[in-house]
């Protein structure tokens, strides 16, 4: 999240200003810095999108079924939050150890 406020600070800071018209060095160099830190941008929310992604199959892989079915029906309409549900479990001191059957058998 940091890498990408510093992105988005240095995206607000090389666009140029709409005043002054005319074609000159600064307002180029401006459009340049501004295209440089949109990719940037989108490189960084794609590692962000693809580690989500990978988490999410792993997570799913901890669950039966079963699980992920209800986990899923629970969620409708929405995208089923599988952090949160793992953060919770994790909170709860009362609950099985779910997770022990994670991973790569030994």
């Amino acid at each position: 999240m940091k890498a990408r406020e510093e992105i988005s600070l240095q995206l607000v800071s090389a666009v140029p200003s709409q005043g002054g018209g005319g074609c000159n060095c600064q307002v180029v160099t401006g459009h340049v810095q501004a295209l440089q830190a949109t990719e940037k941008l989108h490189q960084n929310l794609q590692q962000a999108q693809d580690c989500l992604a990978r988490f999410q199959i792993a997570a799913r892989e901890c669950m039966t079924p079963l699980q992920s079915a209800m986990l899923c029906i629970q969620a409708f309409p929405w995208i089923p939050d599988v952090l949160a549900v793992f953060n919770c479990v994790a909170g709860d001191k009362e609950a099985p150890a779910v997770i022990s059957h994670c991973g790569p058998a030994a």
